[in-house]
């Protein structure tokens, strides 16, 4: 599983996540990126001071994909019904 994500430099915090399974994105749902929050803040404390270290690029607009709206009804299958599409 890959993920992308986009932080607040300023804030420090994670503002909007994607994970891809099975060659697709799917947006983090919140638990998810409060959960990524806390994994940054427990192990990678200083990817807010220097992103570049972990291979983070800055940009100066919010990416596209983050800006998105969720699919709705949240697409609740697992991954194995997934893989059948």
């Amino acid at each position: 599983m890959s993920h992308r994500i986009v932080l607040d430099l300023e804030t420090k915090t994670v503002d909007a996540g994607q994970d891809r399974s099975y060659h697709r994105w799917t947006p983090m749902c919140l638990e998810h990126v409060a959960c990524m929050q806390q994994i940054l803040d427990e192990t990678f404390g200083d990817i807010f001071d220097d992103p570049e270290q972990y291979s983070f690029e800055r940009c100066d607009e919010v990416p596209n994909w983050a800006l998105q709206a969720w699919d709705w009804p949240r697409d609740e299958r697992s991954p194995d019904e997934c893989r059948e599409i």
